[in-house]
């Protein structure tokens, strides 16, 4: 007897069994894979303090997110651009729950140790993805003080492609960031420039050496980011990728880092995140009571505003 066709009932109904639930269109369309569903839920019932902590268990970026946008997730939102929340949303928890959006997160160790050089957005990213998997990290700048390149819009360079749009990140919003992942257990050395003879040397007492260094290089990586043997590159030091903006170089580390754990023995949770990561509640009431009346007012007028948007979301949040 001959195997089912593709159009056989019965093997359209198999398929129909193991097909994998549908996700909301914003997280489809997000270049770093964040699920806006559950903060936009919590929203829509007017728990703003429980959406920050869920924005927070997707990613440890929010503030930095809060600056960039996610262009990605807007765009594939099915009402357009006439329904802006999911960056209002990021704007309103980053200024008012920032306590709670850069939460430290205690993880193991999985006796791996990596070194990212640079500390751009893209080597935050792999930093951070890395340290998710069990690594030991290590992030050498060159600059005096790390996280620079978030401060200032892509600068633009005559023989390369055009830089994508890429506002500056708030200073506070960098130095938050870059506290929040040193507690987390990721260390920075700043003014430590490496060269050929550094990076010989890197490769040899890491595990893992993930280069992020921005326009200074020119890597020949591949589609999972590897270079060579332990070593792996990401954002605009790869060849053929200097028209990246902070987003795109964010995402494309983030891929190459869950490659690079996987490739030294580390399996990735699903979605690059450790299964036991969840943040510590902050114990912070939703206004502050020394707060000024006025400025209470248009907090919770902001919120109110924010919750009806959300509560249009609800139809794709049945797919949460």
């Amino acid at each position: 007897m001959n195997a089912p066709e593709p159009h056989d009932s019965l093997f359209s109904d198999a398929c129909e069994q193991k097909r994998p639930e549908p996700m909301p269109p914003c997280l489809r369309g997000s270049l770093l894979g964040i699920n806006y569903g559950m903060p936009a839920r919590l929203m829509a019932a007017g728990q703003e303090r429980e959406a920050a902590l869920a924005l927070r268990k997707e990613t440890p970026f929010g503030g930095i997110l809060a600056a960039l946008g996610d262009p990605g997730a807007q765009a594939t939102c099915p009402k357009g651009s006439a329904h802006p929340f999911i960056s209002r949303m990021l704007k309103h928890l980053s200024e008012h729950y920032g306590d709670m959006l850069f939460q430290p997160l205690s993880l193991p160790f999985s006796g791996k140790r990596a070194v990212v050089i640079g500390s751009g957005p893209a080597g935050l990213q792999a930093a951070w993805t890395l340290r998710e998997q069990g690594c030991a990290v290590v992030v050498l700048e060159a600059a005096s003080s790390a996280g620079v390149t978030l401060l200032h819009a892509p600068v633009q360079e005559s023989s390369s492609a055009p830089a994508a749009p890429s506002p500056a990140v708030p200073a506070e919003i960098v130095e938050r960031t870059l506290a929040m992942l040193s507690r987390s257990g990721i260390e920075f050395r700043c003014a430590s420039p490496v060269g050929q003879a550094e990076l010989h040397k890197l490769r040899s007492s890491f595990d893992l050496v993930f280069c992020a260094c921005g326009k200074g290089a020119v890597l020949p990586a591949d589609a999972e980011g590897r270079v060579e043997g332990n070593l792996f590159a990401a954002g605009t030091c790869v060849k053929n990728q200097k028209g990246m903006g902070a987003l795109q170089s964010m995402a494309a580390a983030r891929k190459a880092a869950l490659a690079a754990g996987s490739a030294i023995g580390e399996n990735a949770a699903p979605s690059g995140r450790p299964k036991d990561s969840t943040p510590s509640l902050a114990k912070e009431a939703l206004f502050p009571k020394d707060a000024p009346a006025q400025e209470l007012r248009f907090r919770e007028e902001a919120e109110f505003s924010l919750r009806r948007e959300a509560q249009q979301c609800l139809s794709c949040l049945q797919t949460v």
